[in-house]
């Protein structure tokens, strides 16, 4: 795949990584020291803007697309 035309922001890069180590909103939202709910409203204007989902919830946990894994993996 390749890496969209709008390069992630620093912030966006985080949110990734702390989702993909967490495993959950709640968690990673801890981590990055923000409210759940700020942390869903980032990764949805991050849906948005790289036309993925991003992370699909399985069972309790999010799940990342090799899409978000991408992104990540320079980071």
């Amino acid at each position: 795949m390749k890496l969209p035309d709008n390069k992630p922001q620093l912030s966006d890069l985080r949110a990734l990584l702390a989702l993909v180590k967490g495993g959950t909103v709640t968690s990673a939202a801890s981590t990055l020291g923000v409210t759940q709910s700020t942390l869903s409203y980032q990764l949805d204007g991050m849906r948005k803007r790289f036309s993925d989902q991003l992370f699909v919830r399985i069972g309790n946990r999010m799940v990342p697309t090799p899409f978000a894994l991408q992104l990540v993996d320079p980071a």
